[in-house]
Protein backbone atom coordinates (compact mmCIF):
# COMPACT_ATOMS: atom_id res chain seq x y z
CA UNK A 1 0.00 0.00 0.00
CA UNK A 2 1.33 3.44 -0.92
CA UNK A 3 0.14 6.97 -0.22
CA UNK A 4 2.12 9.60 -2.09
CA UNK A 5 1.71 13.03 -3.62
CA UNK A 6 2.82 11.56 -6.94
CA UNK A 7 0.25 8.76 -7.35
CA UNK A 8 -2.34 9.11 -4.62
CA UNK A 9 -3.66 6.08 -2.75
CA UNK A 10 -2.30 2.88 -4.31
CA UNK A 11 -2.88 -0.76 -3.34
CA UNK A 12 -0.89 -3.53 -5.04
CA UNK A 13 0.23 -1.09 -7.76
CA UNK A 14 -3.40 -0.16 -8.50
CA UNK A 15 -4.49 3.49 -8.03
CA UNK A 16 -7.62 3.43 -5.86
CA UNK A 17 -7.91 7.20 -5.47
CA UNK A 18 -5.81 9.58 -7.54
CA UNK A 19 -4.09 12.51 -5.89
CA UNK A 20 -6.53 14.87 -7.68
CA UNK A 21 -9.59 13.10 -6.22
CA UNK A 22 -8.06 13.06 -2.74
CA UNK A 23 -7.16 16.76 -2.89
CA UNK A 24 -10.62 17.66 -4.21
CA UNK A 25 -12.35 15.81 -1.41
CA UNK A 26 -10.16 17.22 1.35
CA UNK A 27 -10.48 20.78 0.04
CA UNK A 28 -14.29 20.46 -0.13
CA UNK A 29 -14.70 19.23 3.43
CA UNK A 30 -11.62 20.53 5.23
CA UNK A 31 -10.75 23.69 3.25
CA UNK A 32 -7.23 22.45 2.57
CA UNK A 33 -5.71 20.15 0.03
CA UNK A 34 -4.63 16.87 1.55
CA UNK A 35 -1.21 16.79 -0.14
CA UNK A 36 -0.38 20.35 0.95
CA UNK A 37 -0.07 19.07 4.52
CA UNK A 38 3.38 18.23 5.83
CA UNK A 39 1.99 15.53 8.10
CA UNK A 40 -1.27 13.60 8.31
CA UNK A 41 -2.94 12.45 11.51
CA UNK A 42 -4.10 8.86 11.43
CA UNK A 43 -5.68 6.87 14.22
CA UNK A 44 -8.42 4.57 15.35
CA UNK A 45 -11.26 6.60 13.84
CA UNK A 46 -13.37 6.21 16.97
CA UNK A 47 -14.60 9.78 16.92
CA UNK A 48 -13.59 13.35 17.57
CA UNK A 49 -14.55 13.45 21.22
CA UNK A 50 -11.40 13.35 23.31
CA UNK A 51 -13.19 11.25 25.88
CA UNK A 52 -13.20 8.33 23.43
CA UNK A 53 -9.44 7.99 24.10
CA UNK A 54 -8.80 7.46 20.39
CA UNK A 55 -5.13 6.92 19.62
CA UNK A 56 -3.59 9.01 16.84
CA UNK A 57 -0.21 9.03 15.18
CA UNK A 58 1.26 11.30 12.52
CA UNK A 59 2.68 10.15 9.22
CA UNK A 60 4.59 12.28 6.76
CA UNK A 61 3.41 12.77 3.17
CA UNK A 62 6.06 11.60 0.73
CA UNK A 63 6.97 13.62 -2.34
CA UNK A 64 7.84 12.51 -5.85
CA UNK A 65 11.46 11.87 -4.83
CA UNK A 66 10.27 9.00 -2.67
CA UNK A 67 12.13 5.73 -3.20
CA UNK A 68 10.93 2.36 -2.02
CA UNK A 69 13.14 0.54 0.46
CA UNK A 70 15.62 -1.93 -1.03
CA UNK A 71 14.70 -5.55 -0.45
CA UNK A 72 17.72 -7.45 0.82
CA UNK A 73 18.37 -10.76 -0.91
CA UNK A 74 21.03 -13.44 -0.61
CA UNK A 75 23.66 -14.44 -3.15
CA UNK A 76 26.09 -17.34 -3.07
CA UNK A 77 29.39 -17.23 -4.97
CA UNK A 78 31.14 -20.60 -5.20
CA UNK A 79 34.79 -21.08 -6.16
CA UNK A 80 34.11 -24.30 -8.09
CA UNK A 81 31.19 -23.12 -10.26
CA UNK A 82 30.34 -20.52 -12.87
CA UNK A 83 29.05 -17.56 -10.87
CA UNK A 84 26.28 -15.49 -12.44
CA UNK A 85 24.92 -12.37 -10.74
CA UNK A 86 23.25 -9.02 -11.38
CA UNK A 87 24.09 -5.56 -10.12
CA UNK A 88 22.40 -5.25 -6.73
CA UNK A 89 22.54 -2.93 -3.74
CA UNK A 90 22.32 -3.80 -0.06
CA UNK A 91 22.39 -7.59 -0.42
CA UNK A 92 23.89 -10.42 1.59
CA UNK A 93 26.62 -12.51 -0.02
CA UNK A 94 27.96 -15.92 0.96
CA UNK A 95 31.37 -16.95 -0.38
CA UNK A 96 32.10 -20.64 -0.79
CA UNK A 97 35.89 -20.55 -0.44
CA UNK A 98 38.58 -20.57 2.23
CA UNK A 99 41.63 -18.41 2.94
CA UNK A 100 44.59 -19.61 5.00
CA UNK A 101 46.75 -17.47 7.33
CA UNK A 102 49.72 -19.72 6.46
CA UNK A 103 50.26 -18.19 3.02
CA UNK A 104 49.15 -15.52 0.55
CA UNK A 105 45.77 -16.10 -1.08
CA UNK A 106 44.75 -14.49 -4.37
CA UNK A 107 41.31 -12.94 -4.04
CA UNK A 108 38.74 -11.20 -6.23
CA UNK A 109 35.04 -10.51 -5.56
CA UNK A 110 32.43 -8.28 -7.29
CA UNK A 111 31.79 -6.10 -4.24
CA UNK A 112 33.83 -3.70 -2.10
CA UNK A 113 34.99 -4.73 1.38
CA UNK A 114 35.88 -1.97 3.84
CA UNK A 115 38.84 -2.01 6.20
CA UNK A 116 36.56 -2.66 9.19
CA UNK A 117 34.92 -5.64 7.52
CA UNK A 118 38.31 -7.04 6.41
CA UNK A 119 39.39 -6.99 10.06
CA UNK A 120 36.11 -8.58 11.15
CA UNK A 121 36.02 -11.37 8.58
CA UNK A 122 39.73 -12.07 8.00
CA UNK A 123 41.16 -11.01 11.34
CA UNK A 124 42.78 -7.85 12.70
CA UNK A 125 46.13 -7.21 11.04
CA UNK A 126 45.19 -8.94 7.77
CA UNK A 127 47.53 -7.91 4.94
CA UNK A 128 46.06 -6.89 1.58
CA UNK A 129 48.20 -6.11 -1.49
CA UNK A 130 47.60 -5.56 -5.18
CA UNK A 131 49.94 -5.71 -8.17
CA UNK A 132 51.24 -2.21 -8.82
CA UNK A 133 54.22 -2.04 -11.21
CA UNK A 134 57.21 -3.82 -12.75
CA UNK A 135 60.90 -3.09 -12.27
CA UNK A 136 62.82 -5.39 -14.59
CA UNK A 137 61.91 -8.92 -13.52
CA UNK A 138 60.48 -7.77 -10.17
CA UNK A 139 56.72 -7.52 -9.56
CA UNK A 140 56.04 -4.70 -7.12
CA UNK A 141 52.98 -5.13 -4.92
CA UNK A 142 51.39 -2.18 -3.12
CA UNK A 143 49.43 -2.34 0.17
CA UNK A 144 45.72 -1.59 0.30
CA UNK A 145 43.38 -0.89 3.21
CA UNK A 146 40.25 -1.95 1.33
CA UNK A 147 39.22 -4.46 -1.31
CA UNK A 148 37.59 -2.87 -4.37
CA UNK A 149 34.92 -4.60 -6.40
CA UNK A 150 36.43 -6.58 -9.28
CA UNK A 151 40.05 -5.77 -8.44
CA UNK A 152 42.52 -8.66 -7.87
CA UNK A 153 44.49 -8.87 -4.63
CA UNK A 154 46.70 -11.14 -2.60
CA UNK A 155 45.46 -11.49 0.98
CA UNK A 156 47.13 -12.93 4.08
CA UNK A 157 44.53 -13.22 6.86
CA UNK A 158 45.44 -13.57 10.52
CA UNK A 159 42.89 -16.33 11.07
CA UNK A 160 41.50 -19.29 9.16
CA UNK A 161 38.67 -18.09 6.93
CA UNK A 162 36.01 -20.57 5.79
CA UNK A 163 32.99 -19.57 3.67
CA UNK A 164 32.72 -15.97 4.93
CA UNK A 165 29.43 -14.08 4.60
CA UNK A 166 28.99 -10.35 4.00
CA UNK A 167 25.93 -8.25 4.83
CA UNK A 168 24.55 -5.23 2.99
CA UNK A 169 27.09 -5.06 0.16
CA UNK A 170 26.68 -3.62 -3.34
CA UNK A 171 27.38 -6.09 -6.14
CA UNK A 172 28.82 -4.64 -9.35
CA UNK A 173 27.96 -6.67 -12.45
CA UNK A 174 31.13 -5.75 -14.33
CA UNK A 175 33.95 -7.98 -15.51
CA UNK A 176 36.77 -8.75 -13.11
CA UNK A 177 39.70 -6.38 -13.63
CA UNK A 178 43.26 -6.78 -14.88
CA UNK A 179 45.98 -4.64 -13.26
CA UNK A 180 49.69 -4.37 -13.97
CA UNK A 181 52.21 -2.83 -16.35
CA UNK A 182 54.84 -3.54 -19.03
CA UNK A 183 53.20 -6.75 -20.21
CA UNK A 184 52.89 -8.23 -16.69
CA UNK A 185 49.40 -8.39 -15.24
CA UNK A 186 47.29 -9.77 -12.43
CA UNK A 187 43.86 -10.85 -13.70
CA UNK A 188 40.92 -11.39 -11.35
CA UNK A 189 38.36 -14.13 -12.00
CA UNK A 190 34.93 -14.74 -10.44
CA UNK A 191 34.19 -18.21 -11.79
CA UNK A 192 36.20 -21.43 -12.03
CA UNK A 193 38.51 -21.04 -15.02
CA UNK A 194 39.08 -23.96 -17.37
CA UNK A 195 41.43 -22.44 -19.94
CA UNK A 196 44.53 -21.38 -18.00
CA UNK A 197 47.36 -21.74 -20.51
CA UNK A 198 50.28 -24.05 -19.76
CA UNK A 199 52.87 -22.36 -22.00
CA UNK A 200 54.41 -20.31 -19.18
CA UNK A 201 52.40 -17.12 -19.83
CA UNK A 202 49.83 -17.88 -17.09
CA UNK A 203 50.94 -18.37 -13.48
CA UNK A 204 49.08 -18.72 -10.20
CA UNK A 205 49.93 -18.31 -6.54
CA UNK A 206 49.90 -21.63 -4.70
CA UNK A 207 51.19 -23.63 -1.76
CA UNK A 208 54.34 -22.37 -0.09
CA UNK A 209 53.82 -18.82 -1.42
CA UNK A 210 55.24 -19.84 -4.79
CA UNK A 211 54.33 -19.01 -8.35
CA UNK A 212 53.12 -22.13 -10.14
CA UNK A 213 53.01 -22.83 -13.84
CA UNK A 214 50.02 -25.10 -14.45
CA UNK A 215 50.83 -28.49 -15.94
CA UNK A 216 48.99 -30.04 -18.85
CA UNK A 217 49.04 -30.31 -22.61
CA UNK A 218 47.47 -26.96 -23.55
CA UNK A 219 45.10 -25.72 -20.83
CA UNK A 220 44.46 -26.20 -17.12
CA UNK A 221 41.79 -25.38 -14.55
CA UNK A 222 41.79 -23.12 -11.50
CA UNK A 223 39.14 -22.21 -8.94
CA UNK A 224 37.21 -18.94 -9.00
CA UNK A 225 37.13 -15.88 -6.70
CA UNK A 226 40.89 -15.66 -7.23
CA UNK A 227 43.43 -14.16 -9.60
CA UNK A 228 46.18 -15.40 -11.88
CA UNK A 229 49.24 -13.72 -13.39
CA UNK A 230 49.92 -13.03 -17.06
CA UNK A 231 53.55 -12.70 -18.17
CA UNK A 232 55.08 -12.24 -21.63
CA UNK A 233 55.94 -15.24 -23.77
CA UNK A 234 59.53 -16.33 -23.12
CA UNK A 235 59.75 -14.82 -19.61
CA UNK A 236 62.60 -16.28 -17.58
CA UNK A 237 60.38 -17.78 -14.89
CA UNK A 238 63.27 -18.78 -12.63
CA UNK A 239 64.38 -15.14 -12.44
CA UNK A 240 60.91 -13.76 -11.68
CA UNK A 241 60.67 -12.03 -8.30
CA UNK A 242 57.98 -10.34 -6.21
CA UNK A 243 58.46 -7.32 -4.00
CA UNK A 244 55.73 -6.89 -1.44
CA UNK A 245 56.37 -3.34 -0.29
CA UNK A 246 60.06 -4.03 0.33
CA UNK A 247 59.47 -6.95 2.68
CA UNK A 248 62.49 -9.18 1.94
CA UNK A 249 61.04 -12.31 3.54
CA UNK A 250 57.96 -12.06 1.34
CA UNK A 251 60.17 -11.67 -1.74
CA UNK A 252 62.04 -14.87 -0.88
CA UNK A 253 58.78 -16.76 -0.38
CA UNK A 254 57.46 -15.80 -3.79
CA UNK A 255 60.42 -16.53 -6.04
CA UNK A 256 60.17 -20.19 -7.02
CA UNK A 257 58.30 -21.31 -10.11
CA UNK A 258 57.48 -25.00 -10.24
CA UNK A 259 55.21 -27.35 -12.11
CA UNK A 260 51.86 -27.91 -10.40
CA UNK A 261 50.86 -31.60 -10.46
CA UNK A 262 47.32 -31.95 -11.77
CA UNK A 263 47.11 -35.64 -12.75
CA UNK A 264 45.00 -36.47 -9.61
CA UNK A 265 46.94 -39.73 -9.08
CA UNK A 266 46.21 -41.18 -5.61
CA UNK A 267 48.77 -42.98 -3.45
CA UNK A 268 48.51 -44.70 -0.09
CA UNK A 269 50.88 -43.83 2.75
CA UNK A 270 53.24 -46.57 1.55
CA UNK A 271 53.66 -44.73 -1.76
CA UNK A 272 51.66 -47.25 -3.77
CA UNK A 273 49.51 -45.95 -6.64
CA UNK A 274 45.82 -46.80 -6.03
CA UNK A 275 44.07 -44.97 -8.88
CA UNK A 276 42.59 -41.54 -9.62
CA UNK A 277 39.21 -41.88 -7.83
CA UNK A 278 38.46 -42.08 -4.10
CA UNK A 279 35.43 -44.28 -4.73
CA UNK A 280 35.64 -47.38 -2.52
CA UNK A 281 38.62 -46.03 -0.56
CA UNK A 282 38.79 -45.37 3.18
CA UNK A 283 41.60 -43.87 5.23
CA UNK A 284 44.40 -41.39 4.53
CA UNK A 285 45.80 -40.98 1.01
CA UNK A 286 48.04 -38.58 -0.89
CA UNK A 287 46.85 -36.73 -4.01
CA UNK A 288 48.77 -33.95 -5.77
CA UNK A 289 51.18 -33.80 -2.86
CA UNK A 290 48.48 -33.38 -0.18
CA UNK A 291 47.11 -35.80 2.40
CA UNK A 292 43.39 -36.51 2.02
CA UNK A 293 41.20 -38.22 4.63
CA UNK A 294 38.51 -40.40 3.02
CA UNK A 295 35.71 -41.42 5.38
Amino acid sequence: MELSSEKGFVVNDRVIFSKEVINQYSEQYYKEQFFSLSTIKVGSGEGTNQETKATYNYIRVVTNDYQAATVTSSNTLDEVTVNSFNAQNDVDVQLKRSLSPAHWNSFCVPFTISADVIAEKFGAGTLVYTFGSMNGNVMNFAPSTTIEAGKPYIVKPTQEVVDPSFTGVNIEATAAKKVGADGYFMQGIYSAKTDLTTDGTNLFLGDGNKFYKPAGATTARMKGLRAFFIVPQGTNLAALRANINGATTAIDELTTVVEQPTDNRIYNLQGQFVGTSFEGLHGVYVQNGKKVLVK
